[in-house]
């Protein structure tokens, strides 16, 4: 039902083959702008502000910062190569939302734009937050469109083709930019069917992989953080299981 890759995904995803991927669902990293300050402790005293995702010279923010036009572009080269008909939806924000447009556009795709509606929090004195942020759904112009609904059915997911959704605060959190469950599992029911595979190029702490098994999908997570690949590992090991044995 899943295979999990530690590594870096650009490297993993080449030896994937063509057409064998039902959708991706993945968020990447948000090429974040070092501007403002641009000097280390001038971020403020809150956690969240000193976090390692947040920090103007941690890792993660030197990572995210240098995921530019080149690696999105290739992210979704890739995406559209193992992909049986295009089918992504990445989380961005909006310094690199214009890339997932561009390209989409000169690979003659559809795009829709999901506004992602969250609790507003200043993070630091060096960058300015909002409080919303982007799901981009890029697809073929054919062969690719979601599910038939059936509108007399409570469980037609309808509320998931709705522009704007409501992000929901996750508490204690296992990854800095861990994503809620019902969005993923959203997606999820609406372009997907039992059984088909669904790969995550940025797997982070795992909640695509538990999504889908929930859903009864496959999956292929891939995550170059050992960090977390271990904890994602251990969530999505520790749910096959349960299953398993509920089944049994």
């Amino acid at each position: 039902m899943y295979k999990l890759l530690n590594g870096n995904c650009f490297d993993l995803i080449s030896k994937i083959p063509n057409k064998s991927i039902d959708l991706i669902l993945t968020d990447p990293p948000y090429l974040f702008n070092r501007g403002g300050g641009k000097t280390a402790g001038t971020e403020g005293k809150s956690k969240i502000a000193n976090s390692d995702l947040y920090k103007f010279d941690g890792k993660t923010m030197a990572e995210m910062g240098n995921f530019d036009k080149p690696q999105i572009y290739r992210l979704l080269n890739e995406s559209k190569r193992v992909c049986k008909k295009m089918r992504g939806y990445y989380f961005c924000n909006e310094t690199a939302l214009q890339y997932y447009l561009s390209w989409a556009t000169e690979n003659n795709c559809k795009y829709n734009i999901i506004t992602l509606e969250k609790p507003p929090s200043i993070l630091n004195r060096n960058r300015y937050s909002t409080n919303s942020e982007f799901f981009v759904r890029v697809i073929a112009k054919s062969g690719a469109g979601i599910k038939i609904l059936d509108y007399n059915d409570e469980q037609n997911n309808i509320e998931w083709l709705y522009s704007v959704q409501r992000f929901n605060k996750i508490s204690n959190k296992l990854h800095p930019s861990e994503k809620p469950l019902n969005i993923l599992n959203g997606v999820i029911q609406l372009n997907t069917n039992e059984g088909d595979l669904i790969l995550d190029p940025f797997m982070g702490s795992g909640s695509t992989g538990i999504a889908c098994l929930n859903a009864k999908r496959n999956f292929i997570g891939m995550e170059l953080d050992k960090k977390y690949f271990d904890i994602a590992k251990n969530r999505i090991e520790n749910l096959h299981n349960s299953l398993t044995n509920n089944v049994i």
